[in-house]
């Protein structure tokens, strides 16, 4: 999302953008032809422009555990202060909270990246574990069956004998 500067000083409509996944160079998260929206209100603020807004999408993912399909719906934040050159490097606490990003407002003619912003957004909605539900019960290490869909015939492989000692204190703690 390339902006020219002199469309994000008129501050008049929100900035709206329609891409791809792709379009934000991830190539490793699901369809990377999976549309997305963002929405960035732009305000003056200390000197320089602040854009806030959303980044929304609905991904199709893989669970981790069990290896289906997850959806998830993502809104993520967009918090970016755009400052003047050489502004940048003496921002200090007072600039805001730590998760604002501080772009570099190039000189007039030229143009503001945002994909880096956005891009951001959409990596920090994504949960540490991708998981189709939350109790999902993954693979059989054995057969590779989907132990949500049922159960399997396999045995289940003896376990090193180094932690047995580990075993039966778990089997204690457990009846106390």
């Amino acid at each position: 999302m390339r902006i020219p500067r002199g469309q994000i000083e008129q501050l008049d409509e929100p900035l709206l953008w329609q891409g791809r996944i792709r379009d934000l160079g991830i190539n490793d998260l699901g369809d990377p032809e999976t549309p997305l929206s963002a929405e960035l209100d732009a305000s003056p603020e200390q000197g320089g422009i602040r854009l806030r807004g959303s980044l929304r999408g609905n991904l199709t993912l893989i669970c981790d555990r069990c290896l289906g399909p997850l959806e998830l719906a993502v809104d993520g934040a967009v918090n970016v202060l755009l400052l003047p050159e050489g502004a940048v490097d003496e921002a200090g606490p007072e600039t805001g909270p730590r998760e604002t990003g501080l772009i570099e407002l190039p000189p007039h003619g030229g143009s503001i990246d945002l994909m880096a912003p956005l891009r951001e957004a959409l990596y920090l909605e994504l949960p540490q574990r991708l998981l189709c539900r939350r109790d999902c019960k993954g693979l059989c290490p054995v057969c590779g069956q989907n132990w949500n869909a049922g159960d399997c015939d396999c045995v289940a492989e003896p376990g090193d004998d180094r932690w047995a000692p580990l075993q039966k204190l778990k089997k204690k703690l457990e009846q106390a």
